[in-house]
C-alpha cells in the first residue's frame, strides 16, 4: 500500500478516503469551514494540524452522534470523521 499527501484547499467541504492509500489529509486556513473526511481509516490515515503554527495545540476531538468532530476554535473550522470514536484518535493520526 502506498501513500499519499493530500493538501486540502480552502473550498474542501467533503473528501472520501481511499481504501487502496495511507492519506495524509494538510489542513489550512480556512475560516469557517466545516470538512467531511468520509472512511478516514484511523490504523492508517493521517489528519495534519501542524500548518497552524501551534494553535491547533487548542483544537479538542468530541464524540458526536455518528463520529467525532475535530473543532479548530481559533479558525472557526470543524473537521467531522464519520464513524471514527474520539479514542481512536493519537499522535499517530492527528498531528499538532
Amino acid at each position: 500500500m502506498g501513500s499519499k499527501n493530500i493538501n486540502v484547499s480552502a473550498a474542501d467541504t467533503l473528501l472520501t478516503a481511499s481504501n487502496s492509500f495511507a492519506e495524509t489529509y494538510k489542513l489550512s486556513y480556512a475560516w469557517g469551514r466545516n470538512l467531511t473526511i468520509n472512511g478516514f481509516n484511523p490504523s492508517q490515515d493521517i489528519l495534519d494540524l501542524r500548518g497552524f503554527w501551534g494553535e491547533a495545540k487548542a483544537s479538542h476531538g468530541v464524540a458526536v452522534a455518528g463520529g467525532t468532530n475535530i473543532d479548530l476554535d481559533f479558525n472557526a473550522q470543524r473537521v467531522f470523521l464519520p464513524g471514527i470514536n474520539a479514542n481512536q484518535l493519537n499522535n499517530t493520526n492527528l498531528l499538532i
